[in-house]
């Protein structure tokens, strides 16, 4: 009796540790997701002085694109590649500080107000 109540514990304690480090790992992206954005957001507001000095694995570069969805229009100012996007697609901010995601495979979502996050973060 004694070694079933050892066994069942123990694995309680190795399927929370899974389930915690899944969830550590999603949060650990949304954080680095929502520091792209902060650079795209100093680019945005910086850009006459821009410089490409973003610290990591993410490239900021000017992106000048239009896209056109639910009858509003983006201009695109700024678009950032990370390391974290890889085979996903990438961030833009607009000339009115509003960031779009470009996927690899097609499709531009709004990420808000209120901020959302795209497929997969």
């Amino acid at each position: 009796m004694k070694t079933i109540i050892v066994v069942v514990v123990l694995g309680l304690f190795v399927l929370a540790f899974f389930a915690i480090r899944y969830y550590e790992a999603r949060t650990n992206r949304r954080a680095q997701f929502i520091e792209v954005l902060a650079w795209l957001k100093e680019a945005h507001f910086d850009h006459e002085g821009y410089t490409n000095d973003f610290i990591g694995l993410t490239e900021v570069y000017p992106y000048t694109n239009r896209f056109t969805i639910d009858g509003t229009d983006y201009l695109c100012e700024f678009a950032a590649r990370s390391e974290l996007f890889r085979g996903r697609g990438f961030l833009a901010v607009t000339t009115n500080a509003a960031y779009v995601w470009i996927g690899d495979k097609g499709g531009v979502i709004p990420l808000g107000p209120p901020l959302r996050y795209p497929p997969g973060f």
